[in-house]
């Protein structure tokens, strides 16, 4: 039952932030709600746990769907897609410069930052792909893929063990591929 009331709550929220478009507003109510759920006084240990992880679960789920609906339904959304489809082309400059239109319009926009890192190393700017993956972790410190490009970007300038390390954090937070970067960097 509390868990029930936690996925209700979450989808209410997700709802109210989809209706805004704005992502801020969606995390801003996520964060809320995490807080006040995991600030109930608690008599029973068992329901404790339930709800922290029931909180939790909700906010990735939550966080997860206004990622595809955001990102997939704003002007800065498209100009994100359309450098995705510019660098599968190859065209990794004009990549480049559709996510720093993206960063420009969203600061905040992790995505923007690591498939901006992706494009770079693809350039062999693995310094400043380092370092816009550092400012993505720095804003959404759970996504593998970011950890993968890190982890390939500090390879290829040099850095192999912090590489390997990267690369093995990607895949333990589910990114598969990763696995197979792990086995094609760090044998």
């Amino acid at each position: 039952m509390v868990f029930e009331r936690i996925i209700t709550k979450g989808i209410h929220f997700f709802q109210l932030a989809r209706n805004s478009r704005e992502e801020s507003e969606a995390l801003r109510l996520s964060k809320i709600y995490f807080y006040v759920t995991l600030s109930l006084k608690v008599k029973d240990m068992k329901k404790g746990i339930l709800i922290v992880v029931g909180a939790v679960f909700a906010f990735v789920i939550i966080r997860m769907l206004i990622i595809v609906v955001v990102l997939l339904s704003t002007p800065h959304g498209e100009v994100h897609k359309q450098g995705l489809i510019t660098g599968q082309e190859g065209d990794w400059e004009a990549a480049i410069t559709y996510f720093d239109k993206v960063i420009e319009m969203r600061p905040y926009h992790e995505k923007a930052y690591a498939s901006r890192a992706f494009a770079k190393t693809k350039l062999g700017d693995y310094q400043g792909a380092i370092d816009d993956c550092n400012t993505a972790i720095g804003k959404y410190p759970f996504d593998g893929r970011t950890y993968a490009v890190l982890g390939i970007a500090e390879y290829q300038s040099g850095q192999k063990k912090k590489g390997c390390e990267d690369m093995s954090t990607a895949f333990d937070l589910g990114f598969e591929q990763a696995k197979d970067y792990l086995n094609l960097y760090c044998k």
